[in-house]
């Protein structure tokens, strides 16, 4: 649920993604707006990898391969801290 002053509005399922949602005003009006997404949820980063691979670039210069390697070591880090070993 996302709220504010004037009201709130209510994701059932898949925020990040969602296909449903009620927004109820404080003046007691609910709004469910039926609109379709083609969107899987990932539509900007699918977008620019192939606007990378049309200019034929092999690196993002938003996230880059010096980004990936540390968020990659913040993650076998984590995983370390918890005992998750994989098969």
């Amino acid at each position: 649920m996302l709220a504010g002053p004037l009201g709130n509005v209510g994701i059932p399922n898949k925020w990040w993604n969602p296909v449903h949602a009620t927004i109820r005003y404080v003046d007691g009006r609910t709004v469910e707006p039926d609109e379709s997404s083609e969107s899987t949820g990932f539509n900007y980063e699918v977008g620019h990898f192939c606007d990378l691979l049309r200019s034929s670039r092999i690196e993002s210069p938003i996230i880059t391969h010096d980004m990936s390697r540390e968020m990659m070591s913040i993650l076998d880090h984590a995983r370390i801290a918890i005992g998750l070993v994989y098969p």
